[in-house]
């Protein structure tokens, strides 16, 4: 459990997209992002110059997350943000970046 877990209440939702936020960044996505409640979705790129923000939409991810057994979960996080890396593969086409290695944290922590 994280102290933010216990300083402030958060939902399972929002512990989800804090999971996902920190799993995105260990996968090594270098934009910004941020958790748009209202939407339950990640606003990724939003603060650069070109163009709109990426939103990732969390409803679906979340459902299949919850719907396995706790000990699954782990291999749906990372099928989750390995379809994230992929979608971004012409970035590391064009760029000189590697593509991201998929490690994810447990969820709550």
């Amino acid at each position: 459990m994280r102290l933010t877990d216990l300083a402030f209440w958060r939902s399972d939702e929002e512990k989800f997209a804090d999971l996902v936020q920190r799993s995105l960044i260990a996968a090594g996505e270098t934009r910004s992002i941020r958790f748009d409640k209202s939407d339950f979705a990640l606003r990724i790129g939003e603060s650069e110059k070109a163009g709109q923000p990426e939103i990732l939409y969390l409803q679906n991810f979340f459902a299949q997350y919850s719907s396995v057994p706790e000990a699954e979960r782990p291999h749906v996080l990372e099928r989750i943000i390995a379809s994230c890396a992929e979608s971004h593969e012409s970035l590391y086409r064009e760029t000189s970046r590697p593509r991201p290695t998929v490690s994810c944290p447990k969820f709550g922590q």
